[in-house]
């Protein structure tokens, strides 16, 4: 003989009427009923079951039916704490767009809820239709109550996000028509600066070289001739003394003729030194030339580093478009391109360009010995990179100089923090 109900799911002192039936779905009287384990309580003689007054976890319940002291049969009761869910739990809408919530009590089979939208924003109806409201200005996220009624202390929530419309066509693509123009002429302008190749100074440097080579030749030589003469002299007197022989006249005829050829060899010299003098002049007025008419660019001559530091600044606002292109085309995909982005469009270059720059100074002034050639390429690559991770190169500084500038008392509390 079968129990009606076999299986009831119940919550905090819900009740539920079992009957013990026969074949023809008659009631059976007579029968006495008993629960197992003894969590709440039973009629014995009318079957009906009370659910202890709170539910704090999930148990089943064996109800007995019995005939004649015999067992009848058994129906199971499913205790489950009282508890709201609402399905979906988050959910983005635009303007007028609708969405069903559905909400299941436990423990209450007709699942009787109050809705309840924070802040009031569009129409929330008894059955969970809720409906968004026009127009939407700004991203908003609304809170979905659902309040059981059975158990006013039981409620879920979900989230609502409303969206306000996406830009019209013809604004999002005039953004990129935009965003493309910019990138080309920095591009352009990146190209018409690049600087050419340092000035070559190896010329001077032989010139330099050959000279200093050629002043010391020329203090030997004058050494040399100094040395010579003495002898000469001392030779020529002793060969015009009275009774001087002929080898001694020899010696100082010799004596004499290499103090001319040393002389000679002197004026020789001499004449080497200034012939390197205007070699070396002639280079080093080229080097001067080709630094003082410095790069010749669309904006006219610009010295090298005053080219280095335009080469840094544009770099940084192209790599800073570069993020903001890639950013544009995730948001349209999106469709969550919004006119209120347009203040950052319009400045964030100007902050990545700054950046950059501030970075190649910092590193020039820090890192870099004075009279170093810049290698245009790194140059501009780091420029770039800071433009594109404004925000890391940004926390990198503060860093930097969180470490540069810390205070006796930040390393005392450090190494003392008790």
């Amino acid at each position: 003989m079968p129990i009606n109900p076999p299986v009831a799911i119940l919550s905090d002192l819900q009740h539920q009427d079992f009957t013990l039936t026969d074949a023809a779905g008659n009631a059976v009287p007579g029968a006495t009923w008993h629960i197992t384990p003894a969590v709440g309580a039973i009629d014995a003689a009318h079957g009906r079951y009370i659910a202890p007054g709170i539910v704090t976890q999930s148990q089943d319940i064996t109800i007995t039916a019995t005939v004649a002291g015999e067992t009848a049969s058994t129906a199971l009761v499913s205790l489950k704490p009282a508890a709201v869910a609402i399905t979906p739990s988050s959910v983005t809408l635009r303007a007028t767009e609708r969405q069903q919530f559905i909400a299941q009590v436990i423990g209450d089979l007709n699942n009787a809820v109050h809705w309840v939208v924070a802040p009031s924003l569009g129409t929330m109806q008894a059955d969970g239709l809720y409906t968004a409201p026009q127009p939407i200005t700004d991203d908003q996220t609304l809170t979905v109550t659902a309040m059981s009624l059975v158990y006013p202390t039981k409620t879920a929530t979900a989230t609502v996000r409303l969206l306000p419309p996406p830009l019209a066509w013809l604004q999002t693509i005039g953004i990129g028509v935009y965003l493309f123009c910019i990138i080309s002429i920095l591009a352009f302008l990146l190209v018409a600066l690049w600087p050419p190749p340092a000035v070559d100074k190896t010329n001077l440097e032989k010139a330099t070289a050959e000279r200093v080579a050629a002043e010391s030749l020329l203090k030997t030589k004058e050494l040399e001739a100094k040395g010579t003469g003495e002898q000469a002299t001392q030779s020529s007197a002793l060969a015009n003394q009275a009774g001087a022989d002929q080898a001694t006249k020899d010696q100082a005829e010799k004596v004499k003729a290499a103090a001319e050829r040393v002389k000679s060899e002197q004026a020789a010299a001499e004449k080497d030194l200034r012939s390197k003098l205007e070699v070396e002049k002639a280079a080093a007025d080229k080097v001067a030339r080709a630094t003082e008419e410095g790069v010749a660019t669309p904006l006219g001559h610009l010295s090298r580093e005053i080219d280095l530091l335009l080469l840094a600044l544009i770099a940084g606002a192209l790599g800073t478009f570069i993020h903001i292109a890639r950013s544009y085309v995730d948001f349209v995909g999106n469709r969550t391109l919004r006119g209120s982005w347009g203040a950052w469009y319009l400045l964030y270059p100007f902050i990545g360009a700054a950046l950059a720059l501030t970075f190649y100074v910092a590193i020039r002034g820090g890192l870099l010995a004075t009279g170093m050639e810049v290698n245009p390429y790194g140059m501009v690559a780091l420029a770039a990179l800071v433009g594109m991770f404004t925000k890391q190169a940004t926390d990198k500084l503060a860093e930097v100089f969180s470490t540069l500038f810390k205070t006796d008392k930040e390393l005392k509390d450090k190494l003392n923090p008790g």
